[in-house]
């Protein structure tokens, strides 16, 4: 019997366990260790999707034979297994690693107000007390007017900043006023396992088999998105196009 261990329970953690899942021997087994990290993808996608999406994820691996380990830090990978935080070792010769990004360090030479690590903006992605200095992206704390949570480091987000942003710089330029990022995204889809997903569409909770179909054959994750419109912040509700990331 052989294991493979993968190192993070976001969506790529998640999505290649799922897919390893599907080609390894009967006998074989994995193991995902999932623990919070900066963004707060984790544990298990549960500050991605609902909790009870979460939930759903988690009980679906368990019931496919697949070992989770929530909460636990990998502190060790040796020849032979990980070690967590807690000292216990996962044996395993086979590792994954998929635990995300850091902040650039560059980010840590400038003299601006910081939030979890990130750029800290204005509701218009402007730095504060810093003329002329805009932060969009997964370098920048922009929160969300939406709901008032701070913006995920995914590209939906960062591409509808950029609009937002370009059209707040040419608006400040003109001496008008600026706008609050605001973007509400349509949906997402995570597969965890063989025909077997969870998501939330258009703000519809699926699992299992009805949430698979949503999900694209080629990536780990779907995310329904709107287009942002650099003209008007009601245009960027209307129009639906899928993005990969």
């Amino acid at each position: 019997m052989g294991t493979v261990v993968v190192i993070g329970g976001g969506f790529a953690g998640t999505g290649v366990a799922r897919r390893i899942e599907r080609r390894i021997p009967s006998d074989w087994q994995v193991v995902l260790i999932s623990a919070e990290n900066f963004m707060t993808y984790t544990p298990l996608l549960v500050s991605e999707f609902a909790p009870s999406l979460g939930e759903a994820a988690l009980k679906s691996m368990d019931r496919h034979g697949m070992e989770v380990h929530l909460h636990a830090l990998a502190s060790e990978v040796t020849a032979t297994g990980v070690t967590t935080d807690a000292g216990d070792l996962i044996l395993g010769a086979n590792v994954i690693c998929t635990i995300g990004t850091v902040p650039n360090p560059l980010l840590e030479t400038l003299d601006v107000n910081k939030q979890k690590d990130l750029i800290a903006t204005a509701p218009d992605m402007s730095v504060p007390d810093q003329p002329g200095l805009w932060a969009i992206g997964d370098c920048a704390a922009v929160v969300n007017a939406h709901d008032g949570a701070l913006s995920p480091p995914t590209a939906q987000f960062a591409v509808r900043q950029a609009r937002q942003v370009a059209d707040n710089i040419v608006r400040a330029i003109d001496g008008q006023a600026t706008r609050p990022f605001r973007y509400r995204p349509r949906g997402q889809v995570a597969s965890i396992g063989h025909r077997r997903a969870v998501g939330e569409v258009f703000g519809l909770r699926l699992s299992g088999f009805p949430a698979w179909l949503l999900f694209p054959r080629d990536t780990s994750q779907l995310h329904l998105a709107r287009t942002a419109s650099p003209q008007s912040a009601e245009e960027d509700e209307k129009t639906p196009v899928a993005s990969g990331q």
